[in-house]
């Protein structure tokens, strides 16, 4: 409602500076619209606005992925960023509802590479050692079966849990133990933050960026951005008219 205000506010001055009015002087004119300019600046200044501005300015930012996990071919000409909390169950509706479909669709026949990045919330304390534990089997190239583990046991992410979830996927559980308890890759994790907030204003999760791969496979241009466990047709449209719209 805040930010409908503030919209119908300035629109309503925008539409004033086009509008038919009795010619006044020009002196008088001129005053009108500094006036208008000047209220314009205070409502761009008010935090909320800025906010408004900055989470809907059109998406044209590359984002390195070289070390991230990923799935798919370097040479896809798409790439999907996927900014994950293993203990959202937003997160976990989308990997069983919709992740199937895109690797499918997408991922295996080469037209995109899927990445996956770290965005533990601040209100899900058992996420950020999740995360880690992740990365831990990835030294051992199981990320992705504990990805899957992970968030096909989303209640049990206790440290115990995470030991006891390398031993059920197979992983040499005193290496992975003592990558776990290290906490190796917390620093990582919360890059991977900075850079989900600060790219593409993530606040919530599952939240995705889409766009063109750059560089063999090790960056991508992100141009457009999905929030929320949306449906597979969501996923279809932004995908489909990035391939049908090749980066020149």
């Amino acid at each position: 409602m805040l930010r409908t205000g503030f919209l119908s506010l300035f629109a309503t001055m925008m539409l004033l500076l086009g509008a038919c009015h009795t010619a006044p002087d020009t002196q008088s004119l001129r005053e009108e619209v500094d006036s208008l300019k000047a209220a314009v600046a205070e409502l761009q200044s008010l935090p909320q606005i800025q906010r408004w501005m900055a989470a809907n300015k059109p998406l044209d930012v590359s984002i390195d992925v070289s070390n991230a996990p990923s799935l798919g071919s370097p040479d896809a000409p798409i790439t999907l960023i996927e900014f994950s909390d293993y203990q959202c169950p937003y997160c976990a509706r989308y990997v069983n509802n919709t992740l199937p479909a895109l690797k499918e669709k997408y991922v295996k026949t080469g037209k995109v590479k899927y990445v996956f990045m770290d965005f533990p919330l601040r209100s899900h304390t058992l996420a950020p050692k999740a995360s880690e534990a992740a990365h831990c089997a990835g030294e051992q190239d199981k990320y992705w079966a504990m990805h899957d583990e992970l968030f096909a046991n989303r209640t049990k992410l206790q440290v115990a849990d995470l030991k006891a979830h390398a031993a059920e996927i197979g992983l040499d559980t005193k290496a992975f133990n003592e990558c776990l308890d290290s906490g190796k890759f917390a620093l990582a994790i919360r890059k991977n933050e900075q850079i989900g907030s600060s790219k593409i204003h993530v606040t919530g999760t599952p939240s995705f960026g889409i766009g063109y791969t750059t560089d063999d496979g090790k960056s991508v241009q992100v141009v457009r951005s999905i929030k929320g466990a949306k449906s597979l047709a969501a996923f279809e449209k932004e995908i489909d008219e990035l391939l049908a719209n090749p980066q020149s």
